[in-house]
């Protein structure tokens, strides 16, 4: 036979969390059956909950299984009611589990309730589907059960106190219900009277102990949310294109699936055309991809657009999306990066006083990443020592909130990103280079193919100085 021992905490409880594993090793020794310990443990919205750690090591030490859920709707704190779903999901889990793994018992339990090693044994020899234990601090009782040789009452006991069958956890899920006013204990015990058939018969002689009550908005434990700064933060990536020759499509279906790979809620392919052979070819190519990638994938047609129209497309198209605390990435297709470069890029820009952020031009891929946490103010772009307009990443806001104007289209392909960052200079903000963050970059992979940009470099750069100077 095979039961399941489960409970549901969260950090909020981390001072009794492992209370119900108190006699685990006990209750192993004298139970003739196989116990599974499981935890449902609740982690932040940002995936983590070092307060359980404690307990987390404790149920793996014994052999058990750790599943961790978490709960975001979009709370500062969690409430009586917002605990609510977190304790009725938990124990969904804890159901789960048991399914899963074929057993035939579920003893539910809250995790700050001590039992006595010989619970299951005496909770077997109740001989009924739904039944439970004596928790002292909530002093219930019932109608008692006649002819048994120990004290037997039929009540709803508390919800951490609860020996159920599989004839029985196969057919309910735990829940509460608002309407009714009724918590989780009061709405499940309801179902499986009113739907299942079956009353709680609760062995009087056997006793957990949970310690004294406490409201629990009273409780002083710390119940702030967490979150991880990206959270309201979505990145996404914006990669203008133009298929010249067989390389341009082999470039941009590499860095697409190398930009996909990263932590994207969409990317933004820009595509200003190209040879007609090539044009089909790479549609081909991108098709297939966005059948696999639904709305990560944008492609965005844009016929005859310089470079800087193309980026104000993707810029515009994410804010749309997205909103004014969108991340975007701006990417050569004839760039290579390691795994995670986004995000590093991501999490440099989100000080206040940054706007955008690009990798270290003094490192390379093959190099490996040697960052420290530092980034360090730059001015001007490459040719200054500073940004590099093949890899940056902005805050999308910056138009919208901040007032900047989106890239200056009158550039047909130069000049614009210094541009840029000589107007974020100007409205008193910072752009930082990410030590020890590589990017490798081809260089004019695509300026090479189109002597018809080339040509319009020197006006471009006559309207960059008419506007800032010989700098």
């Amino acid at each position: 036979m095979k039961i399941v021992v489960g409970t549901t905490a969260a950090g909020h409880k981390v001072d009794v969390a492992a209370r119900w594993l108190t006699h685990a090793d006990a209750m192993r020794a004298v139970t003739p059956h196989e116990l599974q310990f499981f935890l449902a443990a609740e982690v932040q919205p940002n995936g983590l909950e070092p307060r359980l750690d404690g307990v987390t090591a404790q149920v793996e030490s014994l052999g058990g299984t750790v599943w961790r859920f978490m709960i975001d709707d979009g709370a500062e704190h969690i409430t009586v009611e917002k605990r609510l779903i977190r304790i009725c999901e938990g124990r969904n889990l804890v159901i789960e589990f048991a399914l899963r793994t074929r057993a035939d018992w579920i003893l539910f339990l809250d995790a700050d309730v001590t039992v006595p090693p010989d619970v299951i044994v005496k909770l077997l020899e109740v001989n009924h589907p739904f039944c439970g234990f004596k928790v002292d601090s909530y002093c219930l009782s019932g109608t008692p059960v006649a002819d048994r040789p120990f004290p037997v009452e039929i009540y709803q006991n508390t919800a951490g106190a609860w020996f159920v069958h599989r004839s029985l956890f196969r057919h309910f899920r735990w829940l509460w219900d608002p309407d009714d006013g009724l918590t989780d204990d009061p709405a499940t015990y309801r179902l499986i009277r009113d739907h299942l058939h079956y009353e709680q018969h609760n062995r009087c002689d056997v006793t957990g102990n949970h310690g004294v009550l406490v409201p629990f908005s009273v409780r002083g434990a710390d119940t702030s949310i967490r979150r991880d700064p990206l959270a309201r933060h979505p990145i996404t990536a914006v990669i203008p294109v133009h298929f010249h020759g067989p390389e341009h499509v082999q470039m941009t279906t590499a860095i697409l699936d190398k930009v996909l790979d990263e932590m994207v809620a969409r990317v933004y392919l820009i595509e200003s055309g190209g040879a007609p052979e090539l044009v089909a070819e790479a549609a081909r190519e991108l098709a297939a991809r966005a059948e696999e990638q639904g709305a990560r994938l944008q492609v965005i047609q844009a016929p005859e657009c310089n470079v800087h129209q193309m980026w104000n497309l993707g810029w515009k198209a994410a804010l749309v999306d997205f909103g004014d605390e969108v991340l975007i990435a701006f990417l050569n297709n004839d760039i290579d990066f390691r795994p995670g470069t986004l995000e590093v890029l991501a999490r440099a820009v989100l000080r206040n006083e940054i706007w955008a952020t690009y990798p270290d031009s003094d490192c390379r891929v093959a190099d490996g990443a040697r960052l420290s946490g530092a980034t360090r103010r730059t001015r001007g772009t490459k040719r200054h020592g500073g940004m590099s307009g093949h890899c940056f990443l902005i805050k999308g806001g910056i138009h919208t909130r901040g007032g900047l104007p989106l890239f200056d289209a009158r550039y047909s392909s130069w000049y614009g990103d210094d541009d840029f960052v000589f107007r974020v200079e100007q409205l008193g903000y910072e752009i930082h280079r990410v030590i020890g963050l590589p990017c490798d970059h081809l260089n004019e992979a695509t300026m090479r193919h189109r002597p018809d940009l080339m040509a319009r470099r020197k006006e471009d750069r006559e309207l960059f100085v008419g506007q800032w100077g010989d700098v």
